[in-house]
This record gives C-alpha cells, structure tokens and sequence, in this order.
C-alpha cells in the first residue's frame, strides 16, 4: 500500500464510526478526488465587503479543451461561495458549490474538499447520514430537537457549515 492509500484507509475507518457505510465511501472518495482540482480565488470587492469569497475550481490533470466553436466551452468549472454568516456561537463560515453534490447526497463534494484544509468529518454531513440517528431519533427528545436544528441549519445555509471567521480561514496549500 502507498501512502496515500494507507491515509485514505485510516479516514474511512475514522469516518465508518459516525457515518454510515454508504456516505462514508462517498466522503473518501470525494476526499480522494479533491486532490486532482486546483482552484483560484475571483473575489470581488463588492463581495468582500458582504464578507464573502469566491473561487473557481476545475480539474488539474485535464487539460481545456480545444474546440473551434464560436462560443467558447468550459471544463467543468464549479464555483465555490465561502459566506461568513454570524450566529450565537459567533462567526461561521458557509460552504456552498454550483455541483449540486450537497442536497443530492447530503454531504460535503470534493470541490469543497478542495479549498479546505482538513479531512472530512461527521459535521460535512445532514443528521440523517450519521449511525446515531437512526438509534436516537425516535426514541431521544433532545436529540430529535439537535437533529431538526441541524438539519434546518444545513438547509437554510445551502452548504456545510464550519466554526471559523472568514480571516481565520485556511485554504488548502497546493
């Protein structure tokens, strides 16, 4: 086993604690293929003063293509909105991406891997993915209640979201 391979095994077993099998595949892998993307930032002034940052992601390893059309194609550019919204708890950041991976799958896509830096983790994903939910929810009031809040936070905000203010962010160093 590479190393590589050997990081990505000790993630999805970390991972298979929390989540259940069949997210916690989809998480690695989204992870695995975050490494193959570059992004640049295209902020604008005027989305730096709402507090907001933009970046645009696309693969590293293909190249653009060349068409002679007179419109001109693009390769699977996503692009990726970090929000600062400012909760009770203080300052969060808003992950959201164009691809649609969020809402269809319920957890975070490897264009969002792409620009943070950490592995995933059980908060990347809705409630309803996690192996506690199916155990508590019916049977635990507050834990109901923590879930609904979750997931109402999740689907208001559009994208995962992460306990940092937009200057302390990190971006992943590539």
């Amino acid at each position: 086993m590479q190393e590589n391979e050997t990081e990505l095994y000790t993630l999805a077993r970390k991972l298979s604690s929390f989540v259940t099998n069949h997210t916690n595949d989809i998480l690695v892998e989204q992870y695995r293929l975050s490494r193959d993307l570059r992004f640049a930032e295209v902020t604008t002034m005027e989305q730096r003063a709402d507090r907001v940052r933009v970046f645009y992601v696309r693969s590293a390893t293909k190249a653009p293509s060349k068409v002679s059309h007179r419109r001109p194609l693009y390769a699977r550019t996503r692009v990726v909105t970090v929000k600062e919204i400012v909760g009770p708890n203080g300052p969060k950041l808003v992950f959201s991406c164009s691809c649609g991976h969020f809402f269809l799958h319920m957890c975070a896509c490897r264009h969002m891997y792409c620009i943070l830096d950490r592995h995933p983790n059980d908060d990347d994903v809705f409630p309803e993915k996690c192996k506690s939910y199916e155990a508590k929810y019916h049977k635990d009031d507050n834990f109901r209640r923590n879930c609904d809040q979750r997931t109402h936070e999740l689907e208001q905000a559009g994208g995962i979201v992460v306990n940092e203010s937009l200057e302390n962010m990190t971006l992943n160093p590539k």
